[in-house]
């Protein structure tokens, strides 16, 4: 059974460093990383080669799929997991379902990897409290947005048109 691209591997989380740790080492990812550090001169004198687009188009598409939002069932179950580590007063049923639903609304844009992501990072460092959603959000961006830098310069070194990139808007 072939695994989704941007699947959460807790030994192997997305990172800022490492946004896309499942095709971290790609060839098309090698030549993404590549292209980026050419100067725009070097770009426009030297495109990607016929011979290596088919790659850089694997990365794009994958890069594409991994800004993808998670389902409401998968912020759900991070979610749900992760307050289990932070003990709290009771709430009423319905007060929990509201606070969940608050959870779903704050993390609807983000994918499901970087959401376990910054679910585990919160969980390691030493907090004491459950976090809000604006903590999770704020480990969560940096990863995405080096995503959607990553898939304009994909897209550029294809020469395709930039499609719409999710991005969260400020406030």
């Amino acid at each position: 059974m072939k695994m989704k691209e941007n699947q959460f591997d807790a030994n192997d989380p997305p990172t800022v460093a490492n946004p896309l740790p499942r095709s971290g080492n790609a060839p098309g990812m090698r030549l993404l990383r590549e292209w980026m550090r050419k100067t725009l001169n070097e770009r426009v004198r030297d495109p990607i080669p016929v011979a290596e687009r088919a790659d850089m188009m694997a990365i794009e598409r994958a890069l594409s799929a991994s800004l993808s939002a998670a389902t409401t069932s998968e912020v759900r179950q991070a979610v749900t997991a992760l307050l289990n580590h932070y003990p709290s007063r009771p709430l009423s049923e319905e007060a929990a379902a509201a606070v969940l639903e608050d959870w779903i609304t704050d993390l609807r844009t983000c994918p499901a990897d970087v959401i376990l992501a910054a679910c585990q990072q919160w969980r390691r460092e030493p907090n004491t409290f459950a976090p809000t959603p604006g903590h999770i959000i704020e480990r969560a961006e940096p990863i995405m947005r080096v995503r959607q830098v990553y898939l304009r310069m994909a897209r550029d070194a294809l020469g395709v048109e930039a499609a719409h990139v999710p991005e969260r808007k400020a406030g």
